[in-house]
């Protein structure tokens, strides 16, 4: 969707350029076509904020679940998805994951996170970076990309670092926050926020319920700086007043803001615990898992999912998510996911080794996310 947007553009500029230098004469020869709002069709949020890429989850537990892991997701993970999650911990736990975005395109994204004891909870540090790749380098003047002296490609790096700190108000409730620094562009361009997430965790002791909520990505404003955005124009300039001066001036950027989430979701064990619905066997574990979430911009977005273990060793999910953007052209199966987990003991602990597949549109193929972590309870 994104692509036809950006495809759009050309004919959009076009249109401007022709109305406002000959704006006259197309009138008088009444040619063109007025733009007019069609109200079966809303302007959408998509494609609105900064730092996008920050919508891209984490973990293979919780992609193959679809994102519906605002209640579910526990150890460093949890960071990212809901601070609150980290707040059971007991002990030190290390969380990785690697995520292949879109078949063969050479965008990678990376998340790392730590968590130890502190205070009376815990407190946890997360790296989230996405890298592109190479891209071409094209300029106006050498738009083959031979570009001598500048390079012929480069890449564009996205970046978040984050500290947070959770514990238990009750032993049912726990609370989280974490402030963290946001930075993406390329050499010469590039934009810094800060940002915050909090969350809550509520276990209620009925039918295996839990309930979660997480606000995400909170942040003021950030412009794109750099070398790239900033111009200096000489007396000698023919397009520059002649002030017989140079003068330094940076180019008009727009203010941005993150794509600020708010979550809200709904774990019910089916079986496997002693509040669960149907039985409490320990060997067989079946939750049901439905997250709604609304970002700045995105359409309500509604997630679904089913998590199955067998004695806490073997794991297999699967779930849903319902993008519902206006206008966007998807089938049933694009947002499907599925993967699979083991969790063995490991020097003392639990060492989980999950993977995830999820299904995107045509053109965009896929998303595979390979996530190792170490430590829980």
């Amino acid at each position: 969707m994104l692509r036809k947007l950006l495809g759009l553009t050309p004919g959009v500029a076009a249109f401007l350029v022709l109305s406002l230098v000959g704006g006259g004469e197309l009138r008088a020869q009444n040619l063109g076509d007025q733009i007019i709002q069609d109200p079966d069709k809303p302007v959408t949020r998509v494609a609105n904020r900064g730092g996008a890429w920050l919508a891209l989850g984490v973990g293979a537990r919780a992609n193959a679940l679809s994102g519906a892991a605002t209640t579910v997701s526990e150890g460093g993970h949890s960071l990212y998805w809901n601070p609150a999650g980290i707040a059971t911990l007991e002990g030190f736990d290390f969380a990785f994951s690697y995520a292949e975005i879109y078949q063969d395109s050479d965008i990678n994204h990376y998340f790392a996170a730590a968590t130890i004891p502190f205070a009376g909870g815990n407190l946890g540090l997360q790296v989230n970076t996405l890298t592109s790749g190479d891209i071409v380098r094209t300029v106006e003047t050498t738009p083959s990309s031979e570009n001598v002296g500048i390079g012929s490609t480069f890449s564009w790096t996205s970046s978040a670092v984050g500290l947070t700190y959770s514990r238990l108000i009750t032993d049912r409730l726990s609370l989280g926050g974490t402030g963290k620094w946001v930075n993406e562009g390329i050499d010469g361009a590039e934009a810094n926020w800060f940002a915050v997430d909090v969350g809550v965790k509520f276990s209620t002791g009925l039918w295996g319920t839990t309930l979660a909520a997480a606000a995400t990505n909170i942040s003021g404003t950030a412009k794109m700086t750099g070398a790239l955005v900033e111009q200096r124009r000489t007396a000698a300039s023919e397009t520059f007043p002649e002030t017989q001066r140079t003068i330094d001036f940076d180019l008009t950027t727009s203010d941005l803001r993150l794509p600020t989430n708010f979550a809200f979701g709904v774990q019910v064990d089916l079986t496997g615990t002693p509040e669960a619905i149907i039985a409490p066997d320990p060997r067989h574990r079946l939750a049901a898992l439905l997250d709604i979430a609304d970002a700045t911009d995105t359409d309500v977005q509604t997630k679904m999912a089913l998590e199955y273990s067998y004695n806490g060793l073997l794991w297999l999910r699967g779930g849903k998510r319902f993008f519902n953007e206006v206008g966007s052209e998807r089938n049933f199966s694009d947002g499907l996911s599925g993967g699979f987990g083991l969790r063995v003991p490991f020097l003392g602990k639990q060492l989980a080794l999950d993977y995830a597949y999820t299904k995107l549109i045509e053109g965009l193929e896929r998303m595979q996310v390979f996530s190792v972590e170490w430590g829980f309870n």
